[in-house]
């Protein structure tokens, strides 16, 4: 995973060969012959795909998507597509060091549905130069959707966002997004009245018991409970606009799981003759229905493309 400060480097000649067989990449047998019920089977797909990800074959590394996946990592534009994602990979290995490579250590693996799992990574890039330097250390947090077609798991989103220690410039932008806001669906709107209201145990009470929330780079909030403490400590302090959240993708996985894609801005509460900046912010929402009724199982706050990522290690 990536930054913006990410510094661009020229393809070396003594970049890694890659063996010819890879290029053609299957699975390991760990990462599909798990039950869809053993959350152990997201471990091992992650485990499988540190270890393509460190041939630097974007085919390979593409391979784990889905066709209709996307990637939004810190403030870049979303990548939607697996052909996209494999032309993203490649771009971005060839800005690399030839020896960096990538640790994908797993946080939190669950599943959310018997098909429809989420991990939480933290991932570190590192290495050794030819000349025996060590490289910078880059870390990020990752959140990854997966759905089991079959008996294979497919990387459906996969979210980057920065670290607790870095630290997110928000800029405010002029417009007001009112007149893009579509019909959203009802936990949407119910989410949007109750931030409205500052109503934080309405809000909390629209996400899951074992949900967790991650807004830019401030901790992981895990647990409704922790979750209604944070909103609570969210509205003590004033706010002077009231929150839009338009729905900008809804994308269906099986009958009870969907990941949303959502831009959150927001509108002055009193009305003025001038422009006033607001801040936006992207949003992945992943839903789950139980018993009729859609929850929330994770949320996370993206920077939009437009904000400033200072990484701690560029600091």
């Amino acid at each position: 995973m990536l930054g913006k400060a990410e510094r661009a480097w020229a393809p070396s000649r003594r970049a890694i060969m890659i063996v010819a067989g890879i290029l053609a990449v299957t699975l390991p047998a760990a990462a599909t012959d798990r039950s869809g019920t053993d959350p152990g089977a997201l471990r091992d797909y992650v485990e499988a795909y540190q270890k393509v990800w460190n041939t630097r074959d974007a085919a390979a590394v593409a391979a784990f998507f889905a066709e209709d996946a996307d990637v939004v990592m810190g403030n870049v534009p979303a990548v939607r597509g697996r052909a996209a994602i494999e032309t993203w990979w490649r771009a971005y290995f060839e800005r690399q060091e030839p020896e960096r490579r990538g640790t994908f250590d797993v946080t939190a693996a669950r599943l959310l549905t018997p098909d429809v799992g989420l991990v939480n990574i933290d991932s570190t890039t590192h290495g050794v130069s030819s000349g025996g330097d060590p490289l910078p250390v880059r870390r990020f947090r990752g959140t990854w959707l997966l759905r089991r077609d079959g008996t294979e798991w497919r990387i459906e989103a996969m979210r980057g966002q920065p670290t607790e220690e870095d630290r997110v410039e928000l800029k405010p932008s002029l417009e007001t997004a009112e007149s893009l806001r579509p019909q959203v669906r009802a936990l949407v709107a119910a989410y949007e009245d109750a931030f409205n209201r500052r109503d934080p145990d309405a809000l909390s009470a629209l996400y899951r018991e074992d949900a967790d929330l991650i807004v830019r780079n401030g901790p992981v909030v895990r647990g409704e409970q922790a979750i209604r403490d944070w909103w609570h400590a969210y509205f003590e302090k004033p706010r002077s606009y009231r929150a839009l959240f338009i729905v900008d993708e809804i994308r269906m996985l099986g009958d009870d799981a969907a990941l949303l894609n959502v831009t959150a801005t927001g509108a002055p509460l009193e009305p003025s003759s001038e422009p006033v900046p607001v801040r936006s912010a992207r949003g992945t929402w992943v839903l789950v229905r139980q018993g009729g009724r859609w929850r929330i199982a994770a949320l996370r706050v993206l920077q939009s493309e437009s904000d400033r990522l200072i990484r701690a290690s560029d600091r």
